[in-house]
């Protein structure tokens, strides 16, 4: 199964093609939060793979929480991306595709991701060698956690891969466990702060 991961939920942009477990290419992007980049990003993986965009079976995505433009953006793209080629969506916490890229074989792990107003979107894990498993969900805390094998997003290169979105999706897809292109949609921790434009 051919999977195109694609993460945007903070700023950095990370694209990768994966292939039940093997990670054929990806591409990251540290240095800009734009939509607008994901279209040569995707370009470049499936160039690096020698593969077509039709060779795909199906797209995941980070479906937050995270950035207001980053989520709308990357979540457009595997939209029209799975309209247009006919394959599925899976939309992605993530929270849980962090925890995915953290090695860690027994214990605990608490990941965290800055919100606004200087709070954090929380969830917790339990990592054994049969694998991940969550055991919260998502919450808000108004201050930095303060736990044991305590991750925090943007933090010593701990962001949202894309190879991890993308065998999120695979395990999900498995479980025929899929997205409505049409309805997948962001989720946000808080209400975006939009400002009504007057001319």
């Amino acid at each position: 199964m051919l999977v195109l991961g694609i993460s945007s939920a903070i700023a950095i942009l990370d694209v990768a093609l994966v292939d039940k477990n093997a990670v054929l290419a990806e591409s990251c992007d540290k240095e800009t939060l734009r939509a607008e980049k994901l279209p040569e990003l995707i370009d470049r993986v499936l160039k690096k793979s020698g593969k077509v965009a039709s060779d795909l079976d199906a797209v995941a995505v980070t479906a937050g929480p995270g950035s207001y433009g980053g989520l709308r953006g990357g979540i457009a793209v595997a939209k029209a991306l799975c309209q247009s080629l006919d394959i599925p969506v899976v939309g992605v916490p993530t929270l849980d595709a962090v925890a995915r890229g953290i090695d860690a074989s027994e214990g605990s792990i608490t990941v965290a991701a800055p919100a606004c107003k200087g709070e954090y979107n929380v969830a917790v894990f339990s990592a054994s060698k049969g694998g991940l498993k969550r055991i919260s969900g998502d919450s808000i805390s108004k201050s930095k956690p303060d736990a044991q094998g305590l991750f925090i997003v943007g933090q010593e290169d701990v962001f949202p891969r894309a190879r991890s979105v993308a065998l999120i999706g695979i395990e999900r897809l498995k479980g025929s466990e899929k997205s409505d292109v049409l309805e997948l949609s962001p989720r946000y921790s808080h209400d975006p702060n939009i400002r009504e434009f007057n001319s």
